[in-house]
C-alpha cells in the first residue's frame, strides 16, 4: 500500500504538470482534486491545503498561481514519500 499511494503522489504531480503545460485545465483540475484527496487520506493536511489551491487555480485557468501551488507540491513529495513509507 505504501509503495502505490507513493507511486500515485509522483504519477499525479506528474500528469497535472503534463496537463498544464498542455492547458488541460479540466483535466489538471480533476486531478489536483484526486490529489487532494489522496492527501487527506494519508493526513497530510498542510499539503492538502495546497492541493486545494492547486485544483482552484487550475479550475480558474491561473497558469502562475498553479505553476507556484505545483512547485510547492513537488518540493516537499520527496518528505511526504518519506512520511508514507513510515505508516
Amino acid at each position: 500500500m505504501k509503495f502505490s499511494l507513493a507511486q500515485s503522489l509522483v504519477g499525479n504531480l506528474n500528469s497535472i504538470k503534463n496537463a498544464m503545460k498542455a492547458q488541460q485545465w479540466h483535466d489538471a483540475m480533476r486531478m489536483a482534486h484526486s490529489l487532494k484527496g489522496t492527501l487527506a487520506i494519508v493526513g497530510a493536511e498542510d499539503l492538502r491545503e495546497i492541493a486545494t489551491l492547486l485544483e482552484y487555480s487550475c479550475r480558474d485557468e491561473k497558469a502562475e498561481e498553479a505553476e507556484k501551488n505545483l512547485a510547492i507540491l513537488e518540493q516537499t513529495k520527496e518528505q511526504l514519500i518519506e512520511a508514507l513509507n513510515k505508516i
